[in-house]
């Protein structure tokens, strides 16, 4: 998502902490950001990432992005790069609509006497509707990402990364390696009632070779001799995560627990 983070009342909740700044007696509390709470998942499972229709939008709830590496990959080999500070990056941000530099100010000052508060303008830097939030020198010009930015350490074939969805990523712009850098985007999809109705919809797109509806739409493997199809996936792991077999309730399962995966194998068989 991008404008959707304040567009979007249950997205916005997810930064309550950050945006909603009054204590319990109405009084400003300038570090009420430090509250936030970046794992706190119940407001994020009814947000909408997505209002406008973006193309190859994300639409299950994917708390930790991630890779498999294929190759030997390190920095300055077109790597992931990561700024971790998570807290403070989302707080700015978050903030940072809020925000312009002062008229008579340099254009490149960073300093806090040149950045006045703006209620009135309408920009939301980086964020334009059915593209993904852009972070750069100059729509957020204090995350300083040129220096900020470090490198993961080099990963091996079957090596996993994973980073927290709000945190500021991106990839090597140069590779002076003499290998590929080579990887296979596995996120973390966890059990969720939303997440249910879409590897509903997965397993009917799989069984007819079709790309998932988060990818471009095409005949995919729909016309491929030999590929893999439902009657190959045998493994009861297997089958449950391409929703081919009902969920089990761990014997230590709690009441909530219970009820989501009683409601996931409802969508999944009965729906």
């Amino acid at each position: 998502g991008g404008v959707e983070r304040w567009e979007d009342p249950d997205f916005r909740a997810c930064f309550a902490k950050i945006l909603e700044h009054e204590d319990a007696h109405g009084r400003v509390d300038v570090e009420a950001w430090r509250e936030h709470d970046a794992y706190d998942v119940a407001p994020r499972l009814s947000a909408k990432q997505d209002l406008y229709d973006a193309p190859n939008q994300c639409t299950v709830f994917r708390p930790w992005q991630g890779w498999t590496a294929l190759s030997s990959t390190g920095p300055h080999e077109g790597t992931l790069q990561v700024l971790p500070m998570l807290k403070p990056a989302t707080a700015y941000i978050m903030l940072r609509p809020f925000f312009a530099l002062r008229p008579d100010a340099p254009a490149d000052s960073l300093a806090p006497d040149d950045w006045v508060l703006d209620l009135e303008s309408t920009a939301f830097p980086g964020s334009v509707p059915r593209k993904a939030q852009e972070l750069n020198a100059e729509s957020h010009p204090h995350l300083c990402l040129e220096k900020t930015l470090v490198s993961i350490p080099r990963v091996e074939p079957g090596d996993q990364v994973y980073w927290h969805c709000d945190t500021v990523h991106a990839v090597e712009r140069e590779h002076v390696g003499v290998n590929d850098s080579s990887v296979l985007y596995i996120p973390t999809i966890p059990l969720t009632e939303k997440n249910a109705w879409y590897l509903r919809d997965q397993r009917a797109t799989f069984a007819q070779g079709l790309p998932p509806l988060d990818f471009p739409g095409g005949e995919g493997e729909s016309q491929f001799v030999g590929r893999v199809g439902i009657e190959n996936i045998t493994d009861v792991t297997a089958r449950r995560m391409f929703g081919l077999s009902p969920f089990e309730k761990p014997a230590d399962a709690s009441p909530g627990e219970s009820n989501l995966i009683e409601t996931a194998n409802r969508i999944l068989f009965e729906s």
